[in-house]
């Protein structure tokens, strides 16, 4: 049974090489049937698309190997360690742990259930074995502006967000917006918050 959005804990997961593509991670959550361009996936006990997701780059190094019968050509890795002369572009997904099991298990081809480290066991840089297959490992990566406590206000016509110190009071009013509007904090345990610009 899936977690429940509202009151699992929220991960980001990041994605690089066709995890760029929101419409390929969607395929991982919703599932794609055989002979479409991402299929076929099973799909996620919890289909319903990312909270967030947003354009990103992280310091290990992109490489391309073995091959991938799906679309026919190389298979995009990142070295474990890091390098940050060398970042790599990516997308970061805001999920429910479940949701990531389900993504680990499909991105192996995995049958079996996909078990992940509880919250704060694994350091950051270091990874972790979550099953059998290519993208095994998980690798733990910087969080996402969490002790910065920063808020996010997207500008497009000035074409940089505007980022704000996010205080505890502001932070309070926030949640109490957001309990107000959908019954639970949605997003109060994500590692950044987000404003949509009007």
């Amino acid at each position: 049974m899936p977690g429940d959005r509202f009151t699992e804990p929220l991960v980001w997961y990041v994605g690089f090489g066709s995890n760029l593509l929101r419409e390929r991670l969607l395929a991982y959550l919703a599932g794609a049937p055989d002979g479409t361009e991402f299929g076929p996936q099973a799909g996620a006990r919890d289909p319903s698309p990312p909270i967030a997701d947003r354009p990103t780059t992280i310091a290990h190094r992109l490489r391309f190997g073995s091959w991938s019968q799906g679309w026919g050509g190389a298979v995009a890795f990142v070295d474990a360690e890091r390098d940050a002369a060398v970042p790599t572009h990516a997308r970061a997904y805001l999920l429910t742990r479940g949701q990531l099991a389900d993504i680990a298990a499909q991105e192996n081809r995995w049958l079996g259930g996909v078990d992940l480290p509880e919250p704060g066991t694994v350091a950051v840089g270091a990874g972790v074995d979550v099953c059998e297959g290519r993208y095994r490992r998980l690798l733990r990566l910087d969080d996402i502006e969490w002790r910065a406590r920063k808020l996010r206000v997207p500008r497009p016509k000035a074409g940089a967000p505007l980022v704000l110190p996010l205080t505890d009071g502001v932070g309070a009013a926030l949640e109490r917006m957001l309990l107000d509007r959908w019954g639970a904090p949605l997003l109060t345990k994500a590692p950044e918050l987000s404003a949509k610009g009007a």
